[in-house]
């Protein structure tokens, strides 16, 4: 259980995700035999919020937040000689929403779009593309090999595929947002000048100068759960803890959201912190210089 509070946005998204994992397992599963059938094995995943919950949305549903190179456009709508159309994502997410929804018309797909207020970094981009939850409609098909790509089928499929995009938020906290350390963001690149891993004491000293106010939360427990994922409780506390930062996200205009590892805490194995999905370059370190 996630006893964390989640932005609204990606509890949906992790809802959404859960759905589809279900709706493929029960696809999956052999007819039943006259004695139990076991139970499928479940891929080890994490079971967290954030950066690791998104990731694993990667084998299932095209929402994704995965390390890309700036200024890519990381999506192709390619429309075979037989009319079918494929939607490929491999090369990282949906960094052009517009162009994305534009393509999609362009090859008959009816497409409805949503805004939602976002990060400075995330404006523009496009964190969901939905058929809707569960079992996919007839004519949309996802490899059953987890790549990151679709297939509609128009002569089938005759309905709405619903694209979100982010906008620049006019004073509402963020529904979609970057990591804080990404260009762009109220940290975008500090973790290149400080090197890893950042530890809370170092970022500290830096919220004023980006004109920020840090909402401190600090893990107190992390473990394995039931289900093969990691179950994660943490609070929030009113200064910063001694520990490692694992990640972070702007709130809104004014707050940043950093959780923190306590000093002392292994980062368990199969369980990696992510500051940005950019590589750092001396451009981004060079804005924290002294």
């Amino acid at each position: 259980m996630i006893d964390q509070d989640i932005p609204r946005f990606k509890e949906r998204l992790l809802s959404e995700l859960s759905d589809v994992v279900e709706a493929r397992r029960l696809i999956a599963a052999p007819a039943p035999a006259p004695s139990p059938p076991r139970r499928p094995g479940w891929r080890r995943v994490p079971a967290l919020t954030g950066i690791a919950a998104l990731a694993v949305a990667l084998a299932v549903l095209p929402v994704v937040t995965s390390p890309r190179e700036s200024g890519s456009q990381a999506f192709a709508v390619i429309v075979g000689a037989d009319g079918v159309i494929e939607v490929n994502w491999s090369a990282g997410d949906f960094d052009d929403g517009p162009a994305l929804q534009r393509r999609l018309r362009e090859a008959g797909v009816d497409v409805r779009v949503d805004t939602v207020p976002a990060s400075p970094s995330a404006v523009g981009k496009a964190p969901s593309f939905s058929t809707g939850s569960g079992l996919p409609p007839p004519g949309i098909a996802y490899p059953d090999d987890g790549a990151n790509r679709l297939t509609i089928d128009p002569a089938v499929f005759t309905g709405t595929v619903t694209l979100t995009i982010g906008v620049e938020a006019d004073g509402q906290d963020y529904a979609f947002m970057e990591e804080v350390f990404e260009p762009g963001e109220p940290f975008g690149g500090l973790h290149c000048r400080l090197g890893e891993p950042v530890t809370a004491a170092d970022l500290a000293p830096y919220a004023d100068r980006a004109g920020v106010r840090i909402a401190w939360s600090v893990i107190t427990s992390l473990a394995d759960d039931v289900n093969g994922g990691w179950s994660m409780t943490s609070e929030q506390v009113d200064a910063a803890p001694d520990g490692q930062v694992v990640w972070g996200y702007a709130r809104n205009a004014d707050v940043v959201d950093i959780e923190v590892l306590p000093e002392g805490q292994r980062v368990p194995e199969g369980w990696e912190t992510r500051l940005s999905d950019l590589a750092c370059t001396p451009e981004q370190a060079a804005r924290w210089q002294d």
